[in-house]
């Protein structure tokens, strides 16, 4: 009887030593387990801290070009000085506060540097700093920004013709892609004899509806008024090109161009063909003298490039020659420095920017893309037409003109420094 007692006295304390084992066992997990969610609690505050101040570096910068655009969209600003003061005074975004972080709320608060504080452009700094629960990470950005007096940008294409000061249209005549202009004075655009502008019209800042002489094609519903004269500054004209022979062809001659390079003079003529290969690439030509295409005589082009052509002196196109006929206009932009003739069937796909030339269009010649030009006549069922779903891409551009005195390209407008952790 004595021993079954003993045994039964073992077995409780054999229990005992067990759930004692258990318990620091299950304490011990629970507090790995514990430890482990409050790391990775702690981690992911510690990187939702960083997102934050990211956010906040991204709400500032957003908070600051929108400034800037108003600024500048509302005028009244003569100097750098008097923008920056202005833009000063709001300088710093609101708090960024986001819910929704688990049990978190987090706050992204920005603190400002303006170096230097004169000047233009100027650079600003500054850092945000973002609280996530008890965890905080602070992230450094900033931005540049150059005042300039508002201008119109450069026309680049934007109608199927620019004209500076006159236009003359008659006998069956058409602008299909609208007609931008400078001009103010009374009957700078003339239209007669069925000659006809579909697109809209944009006249110069001061003009009037005495500035069209029309027999009522246009209506006056698609007559508008520019703010401010569009800027048509000078070519560019490329150097250093390799000087190559000028180029003459006659009676169904061929010739393949793959390079850049520098012509006196290019004469196409008698179903003649000048190809401009592409397949590697754009070319940059230039033509110190004339271009000059007659009887079927053909420029074309192959390959997804772009030949960007400079005719110093005159182009004349005349009886069915072509350039770059039945292809987008954007493989073909041409830059001249004096007048453009097209007549008899004369055709050419691309933009063309001649800002002192007079271009002169008749008996069914055509221009598919855009012009720019000082004055136009066009005359006998001659077209332009401006094509939206062969837009012709202005980009790289103004590489190929003068500055504009007190006009600052968008893209130098609002620079982003790089951000990072201190």
């Amino acid at each position: 009887m004595k021993c079954i007692k003993d045994k039964n006295g073992s077995a409780f304390i054999v229990v005992i030593i067990s759930m004692a084992v258990l318990l620091i066992l299950a304490t011990t997990i629970a507090s790995i387990a514990t430890s482990n969610f409050e790391m990775s609690h702690a981690e992911r505050r510690y990187q939702a801290a960083y997102y934050v101040a990211e956010a906040g570096i991204r709400h500032q910068i957003e908070h600051m070009r929108l400034r800037m655009e108003e600024l500048h969209r509302s005028g009244g600003h003569t100097s750098a000085g008097t923008f920056f003061t202005s833009f000063n005074a709001q300088v710093a975004a609101t708090p960024l506060i986001l819910q929704n972080l688990g049990n978190d709320t987090a706050r992204a608060d920005i603190s400002m540097t303006l170096i230097p504080t004169i000047g233009n452009p100027r650079t600003y700094t500054f850092t945000s700093s973002a609280t996530v629960g008890n965890v905080t990470r602070s992230i450094e950005g900033g931005v540049t920004i150059e005042w300039a007096l508002m201008q119109a940008p450069p026309v680049f294409f934007e109608r199927a013709l620019f004209v500076g000061t006159r236009l003359k249209m008659k006998n069956h005549s058409i602008i299909n892609g609208g007609l931008v202009t400078n001009a103010t004075a009374k009957d700078s655009i003339e239209l007669d004899n069925h000659a006809d502008i579909i697109g809209g019209v944009i006249l110069g800042p001061g003009a009037s509806s005495a500035t069209i002489e029309q027999n009522g094609q246009i209506p006056s519903s698609e007559i508008s008024f520019s703010q401010s004269i569009r800027q048509t500054p000078d070519i560019v004209f490329p150097t250093n090109l390799t000087p190559r022979d000028s180029i003459e062809l006659d009676n169904n001659q061929t010739l393949t161009i793959n390079q850049s390079g520098s012509y006196n003079h290019i004469e196409l003529s008698n179903h003649s063909q000048l190809t401009f290969d592409l397949r590697g690439g754009d070319l940059l030509i230039r033509i110190n003298g004339n271009l000059e295409l007659d009887n079927g005589a053909d420029i074309i082009t192959i390959g997804a490039g772009r030949i960007y052509l400079f005719v110093e002196g005159t182009v004349e196109l005349s009886n069915h020659t072509t350039i770059n006929d039945g292809r987008s206009p954007d493989h073909f932009i041409m830059f001249v420095g004096s007048d453009i003739e097209l007549d008899n069937h004369a055709r050419i796909s691309g933009g063309i920017y001649a800002p002192d030339a007079r271009l002169e269009m008749r008996n069914d010649s055509s221009i598919t893309g855009s012009a720019l030009v000082r004055e136009a006549e066009m005359d006998n069922h001659s077209s332009l037409t401006y094509l939206d779903n062969h837009r012709i891409s202005t980009v790289g551009l103004n590489q190929f003109l003068e500055p504009i005195p007190g006009f600052v390209p968008p893209e130098r407008m609002f620079i982003i420094n790089p951000w990072r952790e201190p």
